[in-house]
């Protein structure tokens, strides 16, 4: 007996086993699939890795003018502030 898919998906057989039952597989067709990006597990993966980036960014770029600042007010050597630098 044939099934008839919905418009835009596909079905494709498969064997019957008692997991399958129906011995049917219901395949989505890539063209249609309307999810987005940013949903599930791997927008969030993505949003992590973007904010990770930007924080990163934004570190290399503000830390460097303040380091004149941290050694005048901390009273320590470059040295020492390079190092404190490197560790954190």
């Amino acid at each position: 007996m044939a099934r008839t898919a919905p418009p835009g998906r596909s079905y494709t057989t498969i064997a019957r086993t008692p997991t399958t039952k129906c011995g049917y597989r219901f395949v989505g067709d890539v063209s249609t699939n309307d999810r987005s990006v940013w949903a599930g597990t791997d927008g969030r993966v993505l949003v992590a890795l973007l904010a990770s980036w930007l924080a990163v960014q934004l570190a290399r770029e503000a830390i460097p003018p303040l380091i004149l600042t941290l050694i005048d007010n901390l009273q320590i050597s470059p040295s020492m502030a390079g190092f404190g630098l490197t560790v954190m």
